[in-house]
């Protein structure tokens, strides 16, 4: 079974805030659409949910915002250079490519 593996060392402040990485590794999502909380380590998107407003009261749609947080991209420690992707990382964080550990 081939795994992939780091080609340069990462600390884990570094892996949780994304550095070089183009996609979030365990949900795939693009690391631009997402923010990031210094507070917790880890990314966020904001969901939104629409409801219509009475019309015929001249009322607007009520919109409902939900911060959904994702998994912290490390487990809590660096990582060295030629070291094997964490397990609970579904895709490739440069590609954003689901990863086959089968390859």
């Amino acid at each position: 079974m081939h795994r992939r593996r780091f080609r340069v060392p990462y600390r884990a402040a570094e892996l949780n805030a994304g550095v070089t990485m183009a996609y979030h590794p365990v949900t795939g999502r693009k690391l631009r659409s997402l923010s990031y909380c210094d507070r917790c380590c880890c990314y966020y998107f904001i969901e939104r949910e629409y409801e219509p407003g009475l019309s015929i009261f001249g009322l607007d749609a009520t919109v409902t915002e939900t911060k959904v947080y994702l998994p912290m991209i490390s487990v809590g420690q660096g990582v060295d250079a030629d070291e094997l992707y964490p397990a609970h990382w579904k895709f490739d964080p440069f590609l954003g490519a689901l990863i086959n550990d089968s390859v």
